[in-house]
């Protein structure tokens, strides 16, 4: 258990947040720590000041001891943080969002959540 606990306004939050993100340009940990902040009013990033470089070079491992052991990501739910292809992501029910996942472009894309491989519980 990673001790986050969603706000009351969580679901409110997140949309708010990822319609802010439809043409943003920013790295898939930072996309998700964004997430998880509009979810729980926590921030992640600054555990990992000093580590970015280790944390980027093993993003799996730093996701699970910021929130815990994965889960299959059949189990994700609103708000879990999500992972395909080395990419993190935020699941929306049947899809997750992502920043961009081909070079050249910005703003967060979709993708089945069923395709993706792991996901974190958020609170």
């Amino acid at each position: 258990m990673n001790g986050l606990v969603r706000t009351m306004t969580w679901d409110r939050d997140l949309q708010v947040y990822l319609d802010s993100m439809r043409e943003a340009d920013e790295p898939c940990a930072t996309f998700a720590a964004g997430a998880v902040h509009a979810v729980t009013g926590t921030d992640l990033l600054p555990a990992f000041r000093g580590r970015m470089s280790w944390a980027r070079d093993h993003l799996e491992a730093a996701v699970t001891e910021a929130l815990g052991d994965p889960v299959p990501a059949s189990f994700a739910r609103m708000g879990d943080v999500i992972m395909c292809d080395g990419n993190l992501g935020v699941c929306y029910g049947e899809v997750s969002f992502f920043m961009a996942l081909h070079e050249g472009q910005f703003g967060t894309a979709a993708l089945p959540t069923l395709s993706c491989s792991a996901a974190w519980r958020v609170g």
